[in-house]
């Protein structure tokens, strides 16, 4: 009696499948807060490089500035200098690693993907147009990134837009 329990145990595991991120041999879309996350990840990666850039900046500037120091430099163009570098920071890492990997390091984190259409890694004017697209998800309070929460495979602006999608990595 015990070895028939047993082996019908043994039956019940080996026909157990654990859980996939495919369905029908095609990835399922990565929900909202999955990719919350990965963009709060990314977005303490950029934190940090946007601050080794404005710390090698200012040191830059002070060094030109001499002995005068911190009275011959106007801070309007000081701010005005590190929203631009935070902008081409944050595009420039969104497009490199979309199109290089299809994963930025808070995506490989979560285990998701950011696709074309054709399931392929996106081609550089595409990840390039998905980072400044990321500006207008963002503008009018977030509403397009709530888009996700409508339609099969949850789509953001910004993906809708270029014709990408963000699906769950194998």
């Amino acid at each position: 009696m015990k070895t028939l329990i047993s082996d019908q145990r043994t039956e019940d595991y080996e026909s157990f499948e654990s859980p996939s991120n495919e369905v029908n041999g095609v990835s399922r879309p990565a929900g909202f807060i999955r990719r919350a996350i990965a963009a709060l990840i990314d977005t303490a990666i950029i934190g940090i490089l946007f601050q080794f850039f404005m710390f090698a900046g200012m040191t830059g500037l002070l060094s030109a500035a001499g002995s005068n120091g911190l009275d011959t430099i106007d801070l309007s163009d000081v701010s005005a200098i590190s929203l631009c570098s935070l902008f081409f920071i944050q595009l420039g890492y969104f497009s490199f690693f979309h199109t290089h990997c299809g994963q930025t390091p808070g995506k490989m984190t979560l285990r998701i993907i950011v696709v074309n259409d054709s399931l392929g890694s996106p081609s550089p004017p595409q990840a390039f147009f998905r980072s400044l697209g990321l500006y207008i998800s963002a503008s009018f309070f977030g509403i397009g990134f709530l888009l996700t929460f409508f339609g099969r495979k949850k789509r953001a602006l910004h993906d809708l837009l270029c014709g990408t999608q963000v699906l769950l990595a194998p």
